[in-house]
């Protein structure tokens, strides 16, 4: 949460231009959060 940008990298095991990182990691966000409002909606 500190740095998702190094995590990603890390994950991956690669060094992108921030700009495509950026996007995975929007795109990671995003599906924490609507996983988070599914489960409360469940509740």
């Amino acid at each position: 949460m500190k740095n998702p940008v190094a995590a990603v990298e890390k994950l991956l095991g690669v060094d992108l231009p921030d700009d495509q990182i950026n996007q995975i990691v929007d795109g990671i966000k995003a599906k924490i959060h609507l996983d988070k409002i599914g489960s409360f909606l469940k509740k």
